[in-house]
């Protein structure tokens, strides 16, 4: 509330402070969407910090940020947009965020990936997969080094999280003690 408060003052007076709380991990989302709404190529970090955040509209939010900075080619930069590109992949009615991620990462034309002009928006998740996929081989190509850290291991598969959580015994918790953890 204090940060939406404070964001009636001009970005020169506001910006500066915003900066300063950024070691306040529990004020980052709300940090970047204000400074999004005039991005400055010296917040490029925090944004793609933003980009990472498990918010989807904070994620869209610093994606539209970075449409309007100068394109990036450093390599690295580009994980934070191709792990959102894999999370958006199994989010239905995100078509449009999944584009203009598509455009930021290709933009310098280093990756090349063409969204088939037949596919149809609100596709399932299996027919994106299949969509993408040549993007993330793309990737993977051009940036062997960096192609590791895009996989992620056991938070993946969603359908193996609700197996796991149905065998979870939840009628046998102990609250007292779930109090104390």
């Amino acid at each position: 509330p204090l940060i939406e408060l404070l964001s009636m003052l001009p970005p020169e007076e506001f910006f500066h402070v915003l900066r300063e709380q950024w070691t306040n991990f529990g004020l980052r989302d709300a940090i970047v969407q204000r400074l999004a709404a005039h991005p400055d190529a010296a917040d490029r970090a925090k944004f793609l910090f933003g980009v990472d955040s498990g918010n989807t509209q904070v994620a869209k939010v610093c994606v539209q940020a970075l449409e309007k900075l100068p394109a990036d080619e450093t390599p690295k930069n580009r994980l934070p947009l191709m792990r959102l590109m894999r999370r958006l992949i199994n989010e239905d009615g995100q078509d449009a965020l999944r584009k203009q991620v598509v455009a930021l990462l290709t933009r310098d034309g280093e990756l090349k990936f063409d969204l088939d002009p037949k596919e149809k928006d609100g596709a399932d998740v299996a027919a994106r997969k299949k969509t993408y996929q040549p993007l993330f081989e793309n990737f993977a190509t051009k940036f062997p080094a960096l192609a590791g850290e895009l996989i992620v291991t056991g938070d993946e598969d969603p359908a193996a999280w609700r197996a796991l959580i149905k065998q979870a015994p939840w009628d046998k918790g102990d609250v007292a003690r779930g109090e104390a953890l």
